[in-house]
C-alpha cells in the first residue's frame, strides 16, 4: 500500500480512548521515587507491581486488528526499558489498559526485521491512549504477531500529553430514545498534527505530517534501521564465533528473503577446467 493510499484511509479512521479516573494515583505517589530514579530496574519493578495490582496482565483483544494479544511481565519490562520521561503516565495506563488496547487503531505493519527471531512474523503498531482531566495521553502499542498464534503486546510507550480539546471530539447522538450517546473519539489525522515525538511520528504516513514532522520522522526511521542492522550483525557474529552454523545460516536466509531473494537456486559446472577469480 502506498503512502497516499494509507493516508487516505487513516484520515477517516477514529478510535475511542480509555478514560482514566485517578485509579492509580496512590500507586503513582508511592512509586514516584522509583519512577523518577532514572534506574530502569526500579522503573520496571514499579510498573510490574502496578500491573499486578490493577490486573493489567493476561489475554486482551484489539478490535481494530481483530487480534488477541498476551500482556505479560515481559511486556511490562520491555515497556519500562524503552520508556523515557513518561513513566508515571505509563503507570496510570495500567488500570485502563484493557480498554485502551481494545480501542487502539493499527496504522503501520512491517515484517520482522530481527533475523535471529524466527518466531515473530510481523510487527503491528497502534496509537491509542487515555484521557485524564483536560488531557489526552497518547500511547503507542506494539504487537508481535507470532507463528504459533500467541501474539504478544511487547511494548507500550506513553508520549507527550495533548490538550483534550485539540484532539477529542464528542459525537452528538440522534434525537431518539433508541440512540445512546457515543463516546468521545479521536481522529487519526487530527492526532498526527499534534504529535511531536519522533518515536511515534515514524509510524504515521507522510501524507498526515507537515514538513518539520517528516524530517523528524525520517531521522528516527534511519536511526531505527541502523540500530536493527547493528543488532543483526552482532547476533550473526556471535553465531559464527560460537560455531553455531544452523542459526547463522537461518539468519542469512532470513536476510536474503527480506532483501527479495526468495527463489532457491544452485549453480555449478561440469567443466573440469579451473579458473582463478579475482
Amino acid at each position: 500500500m502506498s503512502d497516499s493510499e494509507r493516508s487516505a484511509i487513516l484520515k477517516k479512521r477514529t478510535f475511542v480512548p480509555a478514560e482514566y479516573a485517578g485509579q492509580a494515583e496512590a500507586r503513582v505517589e508511592a512509586e514516584r521515587d522509583n519512577l523518577e530514579s532514572g534506574k530502569k530496574k526500579l522503573v520496571k519493578e514499579a510498573l510490574r507491581r502496578a500491573a499486578d495490582e490493577f490486573g493489567a496482565l493476561g489475554m486482551m483483544n484489539n478490535a481494530d486488528m481483530e487480534l488477541d494479544v498476551i500482556v505479560s511481565h515481559g511486556s511490562i519490562n520491555e515497556s519500562g526499558q524503552k520508556q523515557n520521561g513518561h513513566e508515571a503516565e505509563l503507570m496510570r495506563l495500567m488500570p485502563v489498559l484493557r480498554e485502551a488496547v481494545k480501542g487502539a487503531v493499527g496504522i503501520e505493519i512491517h515484517d520482522n526485521r530481527y533475523f535471529a527471531d524466527n518466531q515473530t512474523v510481523r510487527f503491528v503498531n497502534l496509537p491509542g491512549g487515555y484521557t485524564t482531566g483536560n488531557s489526552f495521553i497518547p500511547v503507542r502499542f506494539g504487537i508481535k504477531v507470532q507463528r504459533n498464534g500467541r501474539n504478544t503486546l511487547y511494548v507500550m510507550i506513553a508520549e507527550d500529553q495533548i490538550k483534550k480539546a485539540e484532539v477529542v471530539r464528542t459525537q452528538v447522538p440522534k434525537k431518539s430514545v433508541y440512540y445512546a450517546p457515543r463516546s468521545a473519539e479521536i481522529n487519526i489525522a487530527e492526532l498526527a498534527k499534534k504529535v511531536k515525538s519522533a518515536s511515534l511520528l515514524k509510524y504515521f504516513p507522510d501524507g498526515l505530517l507537515n514538513q518539520e514532522q517528516r524530517i523528524a520522522k525520517w531521522k528516527a526511521v534511519a536511526e531505527t534501521v541502523a540500530y536493527t542492522n547493528s543488532k543483526n550483525d552482532e547476533r550473526y557474529k556471535k553465531y559464527i564465533k560460537s560455531g553455531d552454523k544452523q542459526n547463522a545460516g537461518r539468519m542469512m536466509q532470513a536476510a536474503a528473503e527480506a532483501a527479495g531473494y526468495t527463489i532457491r537456486a544452485y549453480h555449478g559446472t561440469t567443466n573440469a577446467e579451473q579458473y582463478d577469480c579475482l
